[in-house]
């Protein structure tokens, strides 16, 4: 079997326990709330099968992507099911999606950037564009606190990707700031949101794609051109 399968199911198998369990919870309050400002009808997940509750049921048409089958794993039935490798091209139509959900993905993949720059391409012109990764200045960032296959990625490098890309940011948030090592402590997440912004376990990236504007292009007549009132008659026309 291909290295992506191995890798992606030790990230499901760690989402399974306590620590991932805290980490969905707090990523699935933050995606909630983007769905709740959002008319999004078409929106793509593409993570692994315990990351299937980040998506809307509600929507129109929702999708996960996984490097896997579905067969054993619960989920809901409003939800599609693709399963891919993620290997570039990806099996979907360009343009043709409002949103793209990456939560984590983009850590245990062998090669993140030209995945980032494919995912692009499958986005509608203003379509969204939502990252969520481990911040490598938290305790959760630390080795013993993440799965061994996940390379940290940070915010300032996705803001590059994204910069190249000719995308928008609309907003970064930083979640989680409770450390691992801690039972979640409300009050330890009201002060790390309002002072320790900076430490919060996982950042959430939320970008636009810019809608390239098109210049229209004036015609240029000729100075010389002849007007139809200065045209000669046909009657004055005289034949030698």
């Amino acid at each position: 079997m291909s290295k992506i399968y191995h890798i992606s199911q030790q990230w499901h198998r760690w989402l399974k326990t306590s620590l991932g369990a805290r980490v969905l919870e707090a990523e699935s309050d933050v995606i909630s709330r983007v769905f709740q400002e959002s008319h999004w009808q078409h929106v793509l997940l593409m993570g692994v099968p315990a990351q299937s509750g980040l998506l809307c049921p509600a929507l129109r048409s929702s999708a996960l992507m996984a490097p896997w089958g579905r067969q054993g794993v619960q989920h809901s039935t409003r939800i599609d099911w693709i399963e891919s490798d993620f290997s570039c091209p990806l099996p979907i139509l360009s343009g043709s999606l409002d949103a793209v959900i990456l939560p984590h993905t983009l850590e245990w993949l062998e090669d993140p950037q030209v995945f980032f720059s494919a995912v692009c391409t499958l986005l509608k012109p203003e379509g969204e564009l939502i990252i969520l990764g481990f911040n490598p200045l938290s305790t959760w960032g630390l080795k013993k606190n993440k799965p061994r296959s996940n390379v940290l990625i940070s915010p300032t490098v996705i803001r590059q990707w994204l910069e190249e890309a000719d995308f928008d940011l609309v907003k970064k948030e930083l979640l989680l700031f409770s450390p691992p090592f801690m039972k979640k402590n409300k009050w330890l997440e009201w002060i790390g949101r309002y002072c320790c912004r900076p430490l919060g376990g996982v950042y959430c990236v939320r970008a636009k794609a810019k809608v390239i504007p098109l210049t229209p292009i004036s015609l240029k007549w000729p100075e010389e051109s002849i007007s139809l009132s200065r045209a000669p008659s046909m009657s004055r026309v005289h034949h030698e």
